[in-house]
């Protein structure tokens, strides 16, 4: 995650504006992370994905229909 006070301490610009985009993605990717049970893993899909590649991905991983 990206510090807050790091962030806040950015003068507007690029830099700041791609902080605020990283901290935004991964407090959502947060949230729903957290909504899975404990023993899930989940893959590390490194590259350029759709979300229904990635969906399509994760279920193949996981043999869902």
């Amino acid at each position: 995650p990206v510090d807050g006070d790091v962030v806040d301490g950015l003068p507007d610009g690029p830099h700041r504006r791609a902080a605020l985009l990283h901290r935004g993605l991964h407090a959502g990717q947060r949230a729903w992370i957290e909504r899975l049970p404990p023993a899930t893993e989940l893959p590390f899909l490194f590259g350029l994905m759709t979300p229904g590649e990635v969906t399509a991905r994760l279920a193949d991983l996981w043999g869902a229909p």
